[in-house]
């Protein structure tokens, strides 16, 4: 898994950075998690740059709290109004 982001330069395939993501409470998570990632792709979009990161390794709370936090994401948009 990974995520990815809009920036003003690219970054060149394989450099590795931390990151630190943010997420909604869904899950009960309110902790960001953070980790190490990787750069997966680097291309081009307009004025800017789309970036894709792989994570490294999570440490198996915040998988956890990743997890949740998707499973609650997709579960919110099927609630009935």
């Amino acid at each position: 898994g990974g995520f990815a982001v809009l920036m003003s330069t690219g970054m060149p395939m394989g450099k590795t950075s931390a990151f630190t993501l943010y997420l909604p409470r869904y899950g009960g998570g309110t902790q960001p998690i953070n980790g190490r990632c990787k750069v997966a792709s680097s291309r081009p979009q307009t004025a800017l740059f789309r970036v894709s990161f792989a994570f490294e390794p999570l440490a198996p709370d915040a998988q956890e709290q990743l997890e949740m936090a998707l499973i609650d994401a997709v579960l919110e948009r099927f609630r009935l109004p």
